[in-house]
């Protein structure tokens, strides 16, 4: 990673030469942050025991686009982003949009030898048009020649706890008393918008009592063969109330609908690659589940239970199938999990089936957010009974970027190019916040990590040395 681009040149206007020497300071703050938390420099060739360990980070980057909800980032963000990737060996990227231009910016300013694997995007609502992405140093790991994204079937299926969904795009009309106000949910995160505050995200609103809902000219009620009846006159009329009638399996049909039949697939896929490096394959499975409500038994967040349990089902059936044939593998889950707690049950159903969290992560104290209060990001691995490849004790670590860039006190250096921005982008309803934007700029999440050993070749050895097992079976 070359400096060169911030060296200030005669064509450089009083703007311009101002803006880099901003980026070079930080960087130096940056640099000086990065090597405390690490407790050792940069290094780039690494010695024989830099060599034996590997160092993978997870990190959602909120918005990784040429533009987000908050304009487009500046030089100074791509710079800081680049510098702290450019300290981990593998990192998994959760938000990456599908406009991939800002990953290149990434990739160009980390130089030679950084390489990415990424899914095409997820299509609906709720994967919000984002891709899953791994970037790697290709002088410290090689890829394992092995991806794909994760599907479910059979018995694996998830099931939509709502049941049955409705949207069209003919108006549908809601009524209730006026004197019923909606609540949001608790732990709603809102921002503001163009109008004044608004939600971050979608949610689910429950409705008072008495609520009626008019449906468009058109709509048909579509019954399963064998529906008991009764005849009543010359009309038929169905032989359950309505409502139970929808629980077993009816469907509303609305003109040109969205219409869901209760079978789910993740909200994003999950990716896995495999990846070498040393005496270790590495099958890294990254992750962005789904958020939903966070009322502790609301349908958002029985399906974002759900989503992790059957992943943790899907990829441990995997890890132990390949644990019988190549004793040097390890499965790694890595991701955005939307963690609620440390006792949650969100928690507790990403360590079943042998996902194991390391004891560097748990000893954590606080979570991975800006205000280190949600515990959303994981790191997981998959115990095996047997085999070459362990898990030592080993460093883990989240890293708060926004104490060195970005910071509390820089509002006012840089409060001229985020109005700049908001102008440019239209958004003129009210100043915006800078808390909030500089998370636009780099990310409302803190990159997480762990290093693994990489060198079993002492454990190979002896393992030669006792020869095969001759216990009779």
């Amino acid at each position: 990673m070359g400096y060169d681009e911030l060296a200030v040149t005669e064509r450089d206007d009083e703007g311009a030469a101002r803006a880099k020497r901003r980026v070079a300071e930080g960087l130096l703050r940056l640099r000086a942050g990065l090597d405390a938390h690490f407790r050792q420099p940069c290094d780039e060739g690494g010695g024989p025991a830099a060599r034996a360990r590997l160092r993978l980070a997870t990190w959602n980057v909120r918005e990784l686009a040429t533009r987000n909800k908050y304009g487009r980032r500046l030089d100074d963000a791509y710079w800081f982003i680049a510098e702290i990737l450019r300290r981990f060996d593998v990192v998994a990227l959760q938000e990456v949009r599908g406009d991939l231009e800002a990953l290149r910016r990434l990739l160009a300013l980390l130089g030679d030898g950084w390489d990415y694997l990424a899914t095409d995007v997820t299509e609906g609502r709720p994967g919000n048009g984002e891709r899953m992405v791994f970037v790697y140093d290709t002088r410290r790991v090689d890829f394992g020649g092995v991806a794909g994204e994760l599907t479910l079937s059979g018995g694996r299926v998830l099931r939509d706890a709502r049941g049955v969904e409705l949207s069209s795009d003919a108006p549908l009309e809601l009524r209730f008393d006026r004197r019923r106000e909606l609540a949001l949910p608790p732990g709603v995160d809102t921002r503001e918008g163009e109008a004044g505050l608004e939600t971050a995200e979608g949610v689910y609103l429950d409705l008072p009592e008495g609520a009626t809902l008019r449906l468009p000219p058109g709509t048909r009620l579509r019954l399963p063969a064998g529906t008991p009846v009764r005849a009543r006159g010359a009309r038929l009329s169905l032989g359950r109330r309505v409502r139970h009638v929808l629980e077993r399996g009816h469907r509303l049909q609305i003109p040109r609908p969205a219409r869901a039949d209760g079978v789910l697939q993740f909200a994003r896929t999950p990716y896995y690659v495999s990846f070498r490096a040393g005496w270790l394959n590495v099958i890294l499975c990254t992750v962005h589940i789904y958020y939903g409500e966070a009322g502790a038994r609301s349908a958002g967040m029985e399906r974002r239970v759900a989503e992790i349990e059957r992943l943790t089902e899907l990829l441990g059936q995997r890890a132990r199938d390949e644990g019988d044939s190549d004793s040097r593998s390890l499965f790694v889950l890595l991701g955005d999990f939307n963690i609620v707690g440390k006792g949650h049950r969100t928690m507790k159903a990403l360590e079943r089936r042998g996902f194991v969290i390391p004891e560097g992560i748990r000893e954590i104290p606080a979570g991975t957010n800006v205000d280190r209060t949600k515990f959303y990001d994981q790191i997981a691995y998959h115990q095996r009974p047997r085999g070459v490849a362990r898990v030592r004790p080993l460093r883990a670590g989240v890293f708060d970027f926004f104490e060195h860039v970005y910071r509390t006190g820089d509002e006012a250096s840089l409060a001229a190019e985020m109005r700049a921005e908001q102008a440019a982008s239209g958004s003129t309803a009210r100043p915006w916040s800078y808390a909030t934007w500089r998370t636009y700029q780099m990310s409302d999440h803190l990159p997480m990590w762990v290093e693994l050993e990489t060198d079993f070749a002492a454990e190979a050895l002896r393992g030669m040395l006792e020869g095969p097992n001759r216990e009779s079976h």
